[in-house]
């Protein structure tokens, strides 16, 4: 279902209507598509049309390349109020793709009469997006998913403030892979990719992604420790990443990843300044604990 990021889309467009007794807005921009229901209703897409996340009835959407829901709102108990996060039910999930598909359609229909009826201009660009988003029905992101799991090792856990990154992963697994407290990497063994296997996997990404992948703003390294790697070969990753990017109009960094202190220390500063200099901005540790018996006795590498 995806297209190559280098084809031509559909021109911008930004089209108000009044049908069917609300008013709608189909707004496109550089990074998304967003269609509006009486400004209490927000559906956004990314330019392949796939539906990305949703605002109805006072409650927060994001759906995952992997197909999961997640529903973020807040909500009275007897306790008080409190802030729910969970995803949602394969039910829920089909009849939310379900209410989403019906706006857009209901959306197509008023495009449609009232470029038949008022000859409105921004009808036909209106339209060409709105078939993009329309040729998103359950069978098509059914694949897309399983495209996904073709392209990605699972991708175990990104730090909050990368959930809209668009993850590499440069290597799989986990170096050390011991802590008594994380079974994130436990089904594989960890292994860096060779130039050829990341210039493949790079093409893969692409191709799951299309021009959805405009909506990423920064590029995350899996899997566990970027830092495991030799310098040299980091310069490289980032390099290929850096120009593949750039040339199908995803984000040519900045760069960040996982990383521990022993890989830190495994580079100098004179490494890490030039690493910088390639596009890495930060690297995430997990510091559990100073308390070196506790650090034992989880098996977690301080150094």
């Amino acid at each position: 279902m995806t297209e190559s990021p280098a084809q031509a889309l559909p021109p911008p467009v930004r089209l108000e209507l009044a049908a069917g007794g609300s008013r709608w807005l189909l707004d496109v921009k550089d990074r998304a598509v967003s269609v509006s229901v009486d400004a209490a209703e927000n559906y956004t897409f990314d330019l392949e049309g796939r539906p990305y996340a949703a605002f109805v009835g006072g409650r927060n959407y994001r759906r995952g390349l992997d197909g999961r829901v997640l529903l973020k709102c807040s909500e009275t108990t007897g306790a008080g109020p409190r802030r729910l996060r969970r995803f949602l039910d394969a039910g829920e999930q089909a009849r939310f793709q379900a209410d989403v598909r019906g706006r857009v359609e209901q959306l197509a229909a008023h495009v449609r009469a009232s470029s038949a009826t008022e000859g409105t201009a921004g009808g036909q660009p209106a339209g060409a997006w709105l078939q993009r988003l329309r040729r998103w029905d359950d069978a098509a992101l059914a694949a897309h998913v399983a495209q996904f799991h073709a392209v990605y090792r699972t991708v175990s856990i990104l730090p909050p403030d990368q959930y809209m990154a668009l993850v590499i992963q440069s290597s799989e697994g986990c170096p050390w892979n011991r802590c008594t407290f994380c079974r994130l990497y436990r089904d594989r063994g960890f292994r860096l990719k060779s130039g050829a296997e990341l210039a493949a996997h790079l093409d893969q990404v692409m191709g799951l992604l299309g021009a959805g992948v405009r909506l990423r703003r920064s590029v995350f390294l899996g899997d566990a420790n970027m830092l495991q790697a030799p310098t040299e070969r980091l310069q490289e990753t980032l390099a290929l990443a850096t120009t593949r990017l750039a040339g199908a109009g995803g984000p040519p960094g900045p760069f960040y990843g996982f990383a521990d202190a022993g890989g830190v220390l495994r580079h100098s500063q004179r490494d890490l300044a030039a690493l910088r200099a390639c596009g890495l901005r930060r690297v995430y540790l997990g510091l559990e604990s100073g308390h070196d018996p506790l650090l034992a006795q989880l098996d977690k590498p301080s150094r």
